[in-house]
């Protein structure tokens, strides 16, 4: 039958049927509208087109009074649309830092802040945050127009638009740094982790073991491209708990499994007895945070039966890691020098109303690499203030400054909880002797 034919076969049965040729003409509208749509979204290396050049954007707090601006008014600059919201921590931290580059490359660079949040949330948001307050932030308010062109479901998101028109990529906050905006306005090419979250799935809805088609037994899992770090329980149809960790790295899967949150983080209080010591956290001298993530990052999924304890689900993750990784993890009390900051008894810390909280005075020399650990015993309140201890770099420095206080650091042993992490030779033994 030829298409002629086909047609006038069909239409009778269209002219009786008036509700169902609504739904087909609907039907093709919404089709072609997510074509429209899907084909709107812009690849890496794709040219900028007009519409997006001359696309009107809203602005609040524009440091000229405008209304609106575009796109078009900053061509043949670098130009980093920074998409955020003001319940994104991170990004508002990044704010001030961004403010600096712009100001460090502002004749050739275009820092955008692109937000879906109203007005009044703004003002909200700025009347809650003293620290937000201060920033006087100017930001774009769109919603769809932009996100269109760079879909992405998770801020922060930069998108990075070269000053001869063309999409570089997306990117976290990381790579907003001096040297990769010098590399691509010397028209040098940059390696970097291309930021792709619009198929993020909802891990409440959809397991890990299913997203990455992965046996349930295997509890231990991979990075997963997309997603951002987060964790959960969820009560499945069987009632049983399904517990995930997405994406995070062995220093916080021990922290978790071991119950001792601080510990497993603090050089002072663990010992890492690793090959390859990169692999348990994250430092800056490794590079970019994500691209370590990529290699070395951890997903963990698994079922327990509803009602199992944090303590019973904590030894399981401990027991998994430990057997997967071939490795021995574990909290042992060992004898540790510590200073043990003490009170006279004429002490007159409490009068002191700036400097330090006393907890985190103690918390700045425990990440001093040059310190023992350091333990309060005092009866001085937390909110107690204490003299900033920067610059002092001896036990003899510290005494004169907590002297006038009455206070004083005594050296001393205490037996401390340690984490201990070293590969599992006895494991490793028996998994060669078992190799046919």
């Amino acid at each position: 039958m030829n298409d002629k034919h086909r047609i006038g076969y069909i239409l009778p049965f269209f002219r009786r049927h008036n509700t169902i040729k609504l739904l087909v003409l609907l039907l093709v509208v919404v089709v072609f509208s997510k074509k429209a749509k899907a084909q709107q979204a812009l690849q890496v290396g794709d040219s900028i087109p007009k519409t997006l050049w001359d696309l009107k954007l809203q602005t609040f707090n524009h440091p000229q009074g405008k209304s609106n601006i575009s796109l078009q008014d900053y061509k043949s600059k670098l130009i980093i649309l920074d998409f955020w919201s003001t319940w994104c921590g991170a990004c508002v931290q990044a704010i001030p830092e961004l403010k600096q580059l712009q100001k460090q490359f502002s004749d050739r660079l275009l820092i955008l802040p692109i937000t879906a949040d109203s007005p009044e949330q703004l003002n909200k948001a700025k009347a809650k945050n003293a620290k937000l307050a201060a920033l006087d932030l100017f930001t774009v308010l769109d919603k769809q127009q932009l996100k269109a062109y760079f879909p992405h479901q998770l801020v922060p998101h930069l998108v990075w638009i070269s000053p001869e028109g063309r999409y570089l990529g997306a990117t976290l906050l990381e790579y907003a740094n001096a040297h990769t905006i010098h590399q691509i306005l010397s028209g040098r090419s940059v390696q970097w982790y291309q930021k792709k979250d619009e198929d993020a799935f909802n891990p409440k809805q959809l397991s890990l073991h299913q997203y990455l088609k992965i046996d349930s037994s295997q509890y231990v899992l991979p990075f997963i491209d997309g997603q951002s770090a987060s964790s959960g329980m969820v009560l499945e149809a069987d009632s049983t708990l399904r517990y995930y960790i997405i994406n995070a790295s062995m220093a916080q899967l021990y922290a978790i499994a071991t119950q001792m949150q601080g510990i497993p983080y603090e050089e002072k209080r663990r010992k890492i007895k690793l090959q390859d010591t990169l692999r348990y956290q994250y430092h800056q001298a490794a590079g970019y945070q994500q691209e370590w993530l990529r290699k070395y990052g951890i997903s963990y999924e698994r079922r327990l039966p509803k009602g199992t304890s944090i303590a019973t689900r904590n030894a399981l993750l401990l027991a998994d890691l430990n057997r997967h990784f071939r490795l021995k993890g574990e909290i042992v009390a060992q004898e540790t020098p510590v200073w043990l900051l003490k009170q006279s008894s004429t002490t007159t810390a409490a009068t002191l109303k700036e400097g330090l909280s006393l907890a985190s005075w103690i918390a700045a020399l425990n990440k001093n690499p040059a310190f023992p650990w350091v333990l309060n015993e005092t009866t001085l309140s937390a909110k107690t203030f204490l003299p900033r201890p920067e610059g002092q770099q001896s036990l003899a420095a510290l005494q004169v400054l907590l002297q006038p206080l009455g206070l004083y650091l005594e050296p001393a042993t205490r037996t401390l909880p340690t984490f201990i992490l070293e590969e599992n030779h006895h494991q490793n033994h028996l998994n060669t002797l078992s190799k046919p």
